[in-house]
């Protein structure tokens, strides 16, 4: 695809889904699960922020390798090393870049959805509550 892309649509950009990386990441990334909610959330805020330039990405990213003591992670520095295909910061100024995040969303959404395994009233209620949170 990366060849590929180019080749056929020259002004389109390949992009990577931020939404399925960090949905691999629990598994792939080695750290205990008591410290995994903390570092997720820390992940979460540079990985989805709309207003974080690439610097602040660099400088907060190298921060949270280093607090977990992640340097030697293969999995998370391949992906450090082509951040700019996943990584909002360094695209939010293409165009059309906003359709990637709503394509993002509504897999999130899906996923979601697809995990209720329970009668159809009960989905229905939970249905409810995360409309309620939203």
């Amino acid at each position: 695809m990366k060849q590929a892309i180019p080749a056929v649509l020259n002004e389109s950009k390949h992009r990577l889904s931020a939404w399925h990386i960090m949905r691999k990441m629990p598994n792939k990334v080695k750290i205990d699960k008591t410290s995994y909610a903390h570092f997720k959330k820390r992940m979460n805020r540079i990985v989805w922020s709309t207003h974080i330039e690439p610097a602040e990405f660099e400088k907060e990213s190298v921060n949270i390798i280093e607090e977990y003591g992640l340097q030697g992670d293969g999995w998370l520095a391949d992906l450090f090393s082509i951040r700019e295909y996943w990584i909002f910061a360094y695209y939010k100024n293409d165009a059309m870049s906003g359709l990637m995040r709503t394509t993002s969303r509504s897999e999130s959404s899906h996923a979601y959805f697809a995990s209720f395994k329970n009668d159809f009233v009960w989905f229905l209620r939970a249905y409810d509550a995360s409309l309620d949170k939203q």
